[in-house]
């Protein structure tokens, strides 16, 4: 791109931005500054921003600061444009973002839209910092801490630790489904019962109250789901401060009575004050709870489960060629072995002439191997798994669906890997037209929402079909069985993707060019209008 071009962006962007009324910030209350940035153009910028509260659910997420009697609400909707960057630079997808996690996000701005919520984010920050014009305001001091609970109150509120949605295995035990911070005021308290209410409750043994490695209460679910009331033992609230609690359950094996694949298991606190009590160790009085009830999205139950794991390619230099532009494994649950039934990779292709055949990829091939050297195929004709009609012959888009046929070349199949075992997957194809300011991204495709189980013609039919994976609760599934599932909740395969891979040439970054947009971006501004 020409300087003045360059030049003439950079101007753009900075005459974009105006104020949104802010003028204060909240304390983080984690000893260092975190500090948000609020830019115009109906975006914002979080930099360091601490995540309390996420529900991945949908696409839209809600934002909140507050400080004295002033506060700010805003609603972030994710697009392709939306970028998280971590604390260490690198990119990461929106459902990857934990409640706890330390995160730096954009997103735009959709004031007056109704909350939606299952998908509320509130961040919070030391330093608020608002772009005028190209300038940061000053910074603004931290407030004070919070008001601590009423007299005969205790708050409760969902913890930062609290788990994500995630897929998860029959019979593990001790799966953690809830975090809670419960503060106590002016008088230290001594907690006696909390209660949930237990979605899923026929796919427990038992569950557990936990602070932190000491057991301090437990229940048996009964065959409904119901609200359960448990006694807690051993559990203090300092005068004034916080302890954060546990919720772990024991998954009913599979084969039991019980267990039906794809069952969504949640625990959630019952907010009802008489429900939750405690005791005053200096009033000898009765505390009641007050909060909001949590929300928490479960997990899904699975006979076995599959774990991915992005591994480093040869080389991440560009070259033309058949080249390996991916490196993968998946390693099945020691519960049961699980199918696989199709992979989607997205491509991001820079060609920097701008010319449509400027760099050409072509014949996506995916690979099986038994060991991580990539020498032993785990498959016949070489490891190869989609062969013919199964796959795009032309030039690769942005997204590309890759099923599999290593036996029967006219028909998709299922490939199997056994409980307990891994297997190494490379992704291959034809690039032409490489060269210098060129460059290829990948990443394995997860899906953003779950679709019920099915046989796959119904799950591939679906909007969320990109990972495609059997659990086998019933045996090796066939592909008419209601057992196969999409990737919502995979471990290591977040919505919108596992950690994408870059090929480029060696004086172009090996890695997304947004993985440190936000820690650079104004340096790079002022870089931009010295040209």
């Amino acid at each position: 791109m020409r300087k003045n071009a360059l030049r003439a962006m950079a101007i753009a962007i900075l005459g974009t931005v105006t104020a949104l009324g802010i003028a204060n910030a909240q304390v983080g209350g984690i000893g260092i500054r975190q500090e948000v940035h609020i830019e115009r153009n109906e975006k914002v910028l979080a930099r360091g921003a601490i995540v309390s509260e996420v529900f991945p659910a949908g696409f839209i997420f809600k934002a909140h600061s507050s400080w004295g009697i002033s506060s700010v609400h805003w609603e972030v909707r994710v697009n392709d444009e939306t970028e998280f960057i971590n604390t260490e630079g690198k990119p990461t997808a929106f459902a990857s973002v934990r409640n706890g996690a330390m995160v730096n996000f954009s997103g735009v701005v959709y004031r007056g839209m109704p909350a939606k919520p299952d998908a509320r984010v509130v961040v919070d920050a030391d330093v608020v910092r608002i772009i005028v014009d190209g300038a940061i305001s000053p910074t603004v001091p931290p407030l004070p801490s919070p008001t601590p609970p009423a007299a005969g109150q205790f708050n409760v509120s969902i913890a930062p630790s609290s788990p994500a949605y995630r897929a998860l295995a029959a019979g593990t035990a001790n799966a953690e489904f809830l975090a809670l911070t419960l503060s106590a005021g002016s008088e230290p308290l001594q907690v006696e019962q909390l209660a949930f209410w237990v979605t899923g409750s026929r796919s427990f043994d038992r569950m557990h109250v936990w602070d932190g490695a000491i057991k301090v209460g437990e229940v048996v679910p009964t065959s409904d789901d119901r609200a359960m009331l448990v006694r807690i033992s051993g559990l203090a609230i300092p005068q004034n401060g916080s302890k954060i609690v546990t919720i772990k359950g024991d998954i009913t094996a599979a084969g039991s009575a019980a267990f039906k694949a794809g069952n969504l298991v949640a625990v959630n606190w019952d907010n009802t004050p008489a429900l939750n009590y405690a005791v005053g160790q200096s009033s000898s009085r009765r505390a009641h709870a007050a909060g909001m009830a949590t929300d928490a999205p479960g997990a899904r139950i699975f006979k076995s489960v599959p774990v991915i794991t992005v591994l480093p390619v040869p080389t991440n230099t560009l070259q033309n060629g058949d080249r390996h532009l991916y490196r993968f494994s998946i390693t099945a649950g020691p519960q049961g072995g699980i199918s696989l039934y199709k992979f989607t990779f997205d491509f991001d292709i820079f060609g920097d002439e701008g010319t449509a055949d400027d760099i050409m990829v072509t014949e996506p091939r995916i690979y099986a191997y038994a060991d991580s050297s990539y020498s032993n195929p785990a498959f016949v004709g070489g490891g190869r798994l989609n062969f013919g009609p199964l796959v795009s012959n032309g030039p690769v888009g942005q997204q590309v669906e890759l099923y599999f046929n290593p036996n029967i070349l006219d028909d998709a199949e299922a490939i199997v890997i056994p409980a307990g075992t891994t297997r190494y997957f490379e992704l291959r194809a034809n690039v032409a037209g490489a060269d210098a300011g060129d460059r290829i991204g990948v990443a394995l495709e997860g899906d953003a929402g779950w679709t019920a189980l099915g046989p796959i013609s119904s799950v591939d039919a679906s909007a969320e079909n990109d990972f495609l994976w059997s659990g086998n609760s019933a045996g090796t599934s066939g592909l008419d069985a209601d057992d196969w599932a999409n990737g919502y909740g995979v471990p290591g395969l977040p919505a919108g993707g596992a950690s994408s891979v870059t090929l480029a040439e060696a004086n172009v970054p090996a890695t997304r060019a947004t993985a440190s947009f936000f820690s650079g971006f104004f340096s790079w501004i002022e870089n931009i209008l010295k040209l």
